[in-house]
């Protein structure tokens, strides 16, 4: 038992020292665990925070969809005016050349009235002209009929 109560400061210093490191080894896992919580409390934020940049990412991606959507929309609508516009050109040009034409002709008919008036007015005073030396000549045969009857 001398030999056991020896033992006993050893003992006693031997579990003491043990239950120190035990209470240090705890307190080191507790902040560990602290630590480890704060970690997982961090992550949790920062997956939190892309959660919601990806989200507003995912909205702009819509936004942009929609805008690309209206852009091929008036895309298409440009390409249909633009058809809509070259027809009513060629429309136009077709108008503007029957028109010459139509101008021409008439620009053509008047000319052949005005000839065929003028060549009118020309027979008319022919005639006319016919008309008084056939006049002057009857005049004539009757001045010299009257000039014989006078002179028998």
């Amino acid at each position: 038992m001398d030999y056991f109560l020896s033992l006993l400061p050893s003992i006693l210093f031997a579990v003491i020292v043990g239950l120190f490191i035990l209470y240090i080894y705890k307190k080191r896992k507790q902040s560990s665990t602290e630590s480890v919580i704060r970690e997982l409390d961090e992550l949790k934020s920062s997956a939190k925070i892309k959660e919601i940049e990806l989200s507003n990412k995912e909205h702009e991606i819509d936004l942009f969809n929609e805008k690309l959507s209206d852009f091929e929309e008036i895309k298409n609508k440009k390409i249909k005016i633009e058809t809509q516009l070259e027809n009513i050109t060629d429309q136009r040009n077709k108008l503007n050349d029957e028109n010459l034409d139509l101008k021409k002709d008439e620009k053509t008919r008047i000319e052949e009235y005005k000839k065929l008036i003028a060549a009118s007015n020309t027979l008319q005073e022919s005639l006319e002209k016919e008309k008084a030396r056939v006049n002057d000549e009857r005049v004539a045969e009757k001045e010299s009929e009257l000039a014989s009857q006078k002179e028998t």
